[in-house]
């Protein structure tokens, strides 16, 4: 089953010092606690301000693109995925004379917000993600409880397979 999320806030994580997306349930006080990029966040924090761009984003090009074959986004759900990342998808509904039918295409769970925001569209996530009450972190890094393994690992990465990020 799924719980239709809201957008309540785009924020710094102070730990990390990195951007979050904050989707909450609707009428409830479970939420999503989604990673993202400085980028991601500037896309997002224009459509939730009303900051005009001088430029369409990404996003804005892949709705209109949709729209000028007169199709419309549907939802977008968020299903379990791996390792507590959850699978992002756009459920896209044609509507012009060849295409009748909705499709499910994947996404990263920020572009899809984007997309929703953008489209008017409900964003959803199955109950499983939410079900322990508690907020789920997804996305860039690694829960806090990982980050000494994750640190570890990246120390096992050679200089020639990753020589211009390794610090």
């Amino acid at each position: 089953m799924h719980v239709e999320l809201e957008v309540s806030q785009v924020a710094v994580d102070p730990f990390v010092n990195s951007p979050v997306l904050v989707l909450q349930e609707l009428g409830g006080g479970r939420k999503l606690v989604v990673r993202i990029g400085q980028m991601e966040a500037v896309a997002l924090v224009s459509v939730l301000e009303k900051i005009p761009l001088t430029r369409p984003t990404a996003h804005d090009f892949a709705l209109a693109a949709v729209r000028a074959f007169s199709g419309e986004i549907v939802r977008v759900d968020f299903d379990p995925g791996v390792d507590r990342n959850p699978a992002a998808i756009v459920v896209v509904r044609g509507s012009g004379a060849s295409c009748k039918s909705e499709v499910a295409l994947p996404a990263r769970v920020v572009d899809a917000v984007a997309i929703a925001l953008r489209s008017g569209a409900p964003i959803r996530a199955d109950e499983s993600l939410l079900e322990d009450g508690s907020p789920l972190t997804m996305g860039l890094f690694p829960s806090t409880a990982d980050w000494p393994t994750a640190a570890a690992d990246l120390e096992t990465i050679s200089d020639d397979e990753f020589p211009k990020y390794k610090m």
